[in-house]
């Protein structure tokens, strides 16, 4: 079962109630504890639906992809996914993160002597551009969309680069990977194949949960700056 709150103005009660049971199955929406209104299931849900409130604005709720949307009139509920100061706070958040990170892993590779991190590159080159990442950070929360950019271009650059570096263990999977489901190969194959996924499986599992990280880093930024755009054209409060 999940459940998000929300505040109708900013700084307000989150007297606003979106929840919702397993996969977006029958979800309620409530205002000071009073049933507004429902949405039976995920498909309906993926459709939007509009709500009347008792100030006689519109609420619509709906799922786009995997992010429930909450508009007031069409502009998104504060504090909610898609509201652009939480998009913002993500963005900053994640760079500092990439700071701590890189400036973490960078000083006990250093002092530690830890072949491991080093061979990852940590060092420091990467205490560096972790603190480059902390100025970068503090701009961007300070809705500065160069800084922003800047960090947009070079995680994008590293991400690039360390995509390149695994570039021929990538074509060796893929290979193995075809190797298996190819039926016309001869069995003896097939068996290396299925036993080089299984060797490297716990590797495969953190190399794409690590890919999958960076997508996510990179389109937090990404979405950052739509949003410092859009509050340089608003007047909200400050972040």
């Amino acid at each position: 079962m999940g459940k998000v709150k929300y505040a109708l103005e900013r700084g307000g009660d989150k007297s606003l109630e979106v929840s919702w049971k397993g996969r977006f199955k029958n979800t309620k929406v409530r205002l000071k504890g009073n049933l507004i209104g429902e949405i039976p299931n995920k498909k309906e849900l993926m459709t939007g639906k509009i709500f009347q409130l008792p100030d006689e604005t519109s609420l619509k709720v709906q799922l786009v992809k995997s992010e429930l949307r909450v508009l007031q009139n069409d502009k998104p509920v504060p504090g909610s996914v898609s509201d652009p100061i939480t998009r913002l706070g993500l963005s900053f958040s994640v760079i500092y993160f990439i700071a701590g990170l890189n400036i973490v892993l960078g000083f006990i590779a250093l002092i530690f002597q830890v072949e491991f991190l080093q061979t990852l590159g940590f060092g420091i080159i990467s205490v560096a551009i972790g603190f480059i990442f902390l100025v970068l950070g503090f701009f961007t929360q300070r809705r500065s969309r160069i800084a922003l950019t800047a960090a947009l271009i070079i995680y994008g650059l590293d991400c690039a680069l360390a995509l390149f570096n695994l570039l021929p263990f990538l074509l060796s999977l893929v290979s193995m990977v075809a190797t298996v489901f190819n039926f016309d190969v001869h069995w003896s194959l097939r068996r290396q194949a299925g036993e080089f996924l299984q060797v490297n499986a716990l590797f495969i599992g953190i190399l794409t949960m690590a890919i999958m990280l960076r997508l996510y880093f990179l389109l937090s930024m990404w979405q950052g700056i739509g949003a410092i755009n859009a509050l340089k054209k608003g007047t909200p409060p400050p972040v």
